[in-house]
C-alpha cells in the first residue's frame, strides 16, 4: 500500500509523491543508534515498537516550536552523546492514526517521550516547558542502560 507524504521520493502518475507506508528508514548515527524518520500511520508505528533494544518515542506537533526544541535535543543525545543503545523516532501527534495508539500508551500531553522495549511502555518523559531540557540526557542514559523500572 503506497501513501502520500510531502518529501520528495518519487513522482507517479498525476504528479503525486508516494513512499511506500511500511519504511522504517533511519540514519544511523556515529554511536551505533538509530534515529528513523518521523511516523504518521500505524503501520509505520507497528514495525518500530517491537525493537528489541529501547524505542524513545517522541510524541510531538509539527508547527509547535516546543515540540521542535525536544525532538532536535533527543536526535542530538541519541546521535551523540549517550553510549548506550538507544533509537529514537518522532511520532506526529497530530495525525488521525496516531491519535488512537496515544491513548494506548497514556500520552496526554504534548511533547510527550515514552521508552518502549519490545513493545512494552519501561518509561515516560514529559519536558516541562520552563526548563532547558537538561535532565533529558539523564533520562535517555537512565532509558538505555536498562536501570528504567518496567511499567504494567
Amino acid at each position: 500500500m503506497l501513501r502520500p507524504i510531502s518529501l520528495f521520493s518519487g513522482v507517479l502518475a498525476g504528479g503525486l509523491l508516494y513512499r511506500a507506508a511500511f519504511s522504517t528508514s533511519a540514519i544511523r548515527s556515529d554511536t551505533g543508534n538509530r534515529v528513523f524518520f518521523r511516523i504518521r500511520y500505524s503501520q509505520e508505528f507497528d514495525q518500530l515498537k517491537t525493537l528489541p533494544t529501547p524505542l524513545l518515542c517522541n510524541f510531538y506537533i509539527r508547527n509547535d516550536p516546543f515540540s521542535k526544541t525536544v525532538s532536535e535535543r533527543l536526535k542530538e543525545i541519541v546521535e551523540k552523546e549517550t553510549s548506550n543503545t538507544v533509537n529514537a523516532v518522532d511520532v506526529e501527534a497530530d495525525e488521525p492514526e496516531v491519535r488512537d495508539f496515544m491513548i494506548d500508551y497514556g500520552v496526554n500531553q504534548i511533547p510527550t517521550i515514552i521508552a518502549l522495549r519490545g513493545g512494552i511502555v519501561i518509561d515516560k518523559y514529559v519536558p516541562k516547558k520552563d526548563t532547558d531540557l537538561s535532565d533529558l540526557k539523564g533520562w535517555v542514559d537512565k532509558v538505555g542502560g536498562g536501570d528504567a523500572p518496567k511499567k504494567e
